[in-house]
């Protein structure tokens, strides 16, 4: 929240998958309207206090260790999460985390 401007929006979307492995999986998208993260620093900002040099923007702006907790927890229950962005036109986090449902249920319905 703290990287979307004033009247920027922060959409939360989630959704059960299932993956061709059949794994049922739930997945919880974070999307906003901030200025984006470029395609060099996206493979580092899971680091802890990974710092990104933004120059002309807000100078230099450092990750801290947020994501990369998020990034252990995910792990830790064994999901994943990632990162789409494009410079100037936002970002996606993207959390996959398995389901564990009951043999007895053959379907979950996510209600959004």
């Amino acid at each position: 929240m703290k990287y979307t401007p004033e009247g920027g929006k922060i959409q939360l979307q989630w959704y059960a998958e299932l993956p061709q492995e059949g794994k049922k999986t739930l997945c919880v998208e974070v999307r906003d309207t901030g200025p984006g993260i470029a395609p060099e620093h996206q493979q580092h900002i899971f680091e802890r206090f990974y710092t990104l040099d933004r120059t002309g923007v807000d100078a230099q702006v450092s990750t801290g260790v947020g994501l990369s907790l998020c990034k252990e927890l995910a792990e830790i229950m064994g999901g994943q999460i990632e990162v789409e962005s494009t410079l100037g036109a936002g970002a996606l986090f993207r959390l996959r985390l398995p389901l564990q449902a009951p043999a007895s249920m053959n379907q979950i319905t996510v209600v959004q």
